[in-house]
């Protein structure tokens, strides 16, 4: 099958969300799934029209459209390195917004799904005042929490809805009728489309390549967990078990504690324990894989996204070495400059 390179489009758009430049650049860029993104172009700083500061302001938002892979959107914000010849320009993901506002002194919510945190999120960084972001699909449809909101960046209250919900958020960038940028704040139980492709090694017809760690298998194992909220005293503390037997049972028991600041009923604590054995109960198998365009490969790369691989000589698996799963991608990064036709992907098993 042939290789095919992505072809790219890059503007720049002021804060009041108006393009301002369009130009060809070889931007390096990354996506993860709840977490900031970051891209970086260079630029000679002869060329005027592109190197000045009213493209390059910081704040400034960079939409980057590809033919074969996702957009990436975000803001320009510093370091911004100069050579003798050229700028070094960094950007990065929406998230990077939210990390420019603070909460509120204090403000609890109560039986409150996280889409509707999500959107009181959204709606206190424009509050402030408006950036191109909007609220999009919101999905409220998740377990009722509690949450209390303090003077801390947007951007930590942002991680910490998300990693206790075990649900995901994107941002989805749109050029309007009359030119100007909107960035779509969605909300839902789960990113991404889960697709029958076969990620595989192979000379004729294979698809990735591997890198030196291919696979890792990590993380603290937890299979009996006491969680706590807060209180004057340890006795006024909410506090609730969890555990699971199968897990147990594979590797022995493994007690931990955690704490969940914010929370002050047992309820609360419940439903965050629930999601926080989902994620200790197993190691977590990740992998670093290089996707290479062939056939339709990229049409099926995007965070969230899930699709099955297979690696020889590597893993455990019904007894022996070698492994085939379905796994998410949770993590990647593209640089033009090295290699048009790869991607880099971070995945774990499903």
């Amino acid at each position: 099958m042939s290789q095919s390179v992505p072809q790219e489009r890059i503007r720049i758009f002021n804060r009041e969300r108006y393009p301002i430049a369009e130009f060809r650049a070889s931007v390096e860029r990354s996506w993860a799934l709840g977490d900031e993104g970051r891209a970086q172009f260079s630029y000679p700083s002869r060329k005027t029209d592109i190197v000045n500061q009213k493209v390059l302001q910081y704040g400034n938002y960079i939409l980057v459209e590809s033919t074969a892979l996702p957009p990436w959107v975000g803001v320009i914000d510093t370091p911004r390195e100069w050579s003798a010849q050229k700028v070094t320009v960094k950007a990065y993901s929406p998230e990077k917004i939210f990390s420019w506002r603070r909460g509120p002194l204090e403000r609890v919510f109560t039986n409150t799904p996280a889409g509707s945190l999500f959107e009181y999120l959204v709606n206190l960084v424009n509050a402030a005042q408006p950036t191109a972001l909007k609220l999009g699909n919101v999905w409220k449809g998740g377990q009722p929490r509690q949450e209390t909101f303090n003077p801390n960046p947007l951007s930590e209250e942002l991680r910490r809805i998300q990693e206790r919900s075990l649900e995901d958020y994107t941002f989805r960038p749109l050029v309007e009728a009359d030119g100007r940028l909107t960035i779509f704040a969605d909300w839902y139980l789960r990113v991404g489309f889960d697709y029958d492709v076969l990620l595989h090694q192979g000379r004729h017809g294979g698809n990735i390549e591997t890198v030196d760690r291919i696979m890792i298998e990590d993380g603290d194992i937890a299979n009996d967990i006491l969680g706590y909220g807060e209180g004057i005293t340890w006795v006024s503390k909410p506090a609730s078990i969890i555990v699971d037997p199968p897990s147990i049972q594979t590797y022995g028991l493994r007690q931990s504690s955690i704490s969940y600041d914010g929370v002050t009923t047992v309820n609360g604590v419940s439903n965050n324990l629930v999601e926080e054995i989902s994620n200790t109960k197993n190691p977590v198998n990740r992998f670093e894989i290089n996707a290479i365009n062939v056939g339709d490969t990229f049409k099926y790369v995007g965070i969230g996204n899930s699709l099955k691989l297979q690696l020889q000589n590597v893993g455990f698996q019904n007894g022996s070495i070698g492994y085939q799963a379905r796994v998410r991608i949770i993590g990647m990064s593209y640089n033009p400059e090295n290699a048009k036709n790869k991607i880099k992907l971070i995945v774990e098993e499903v």
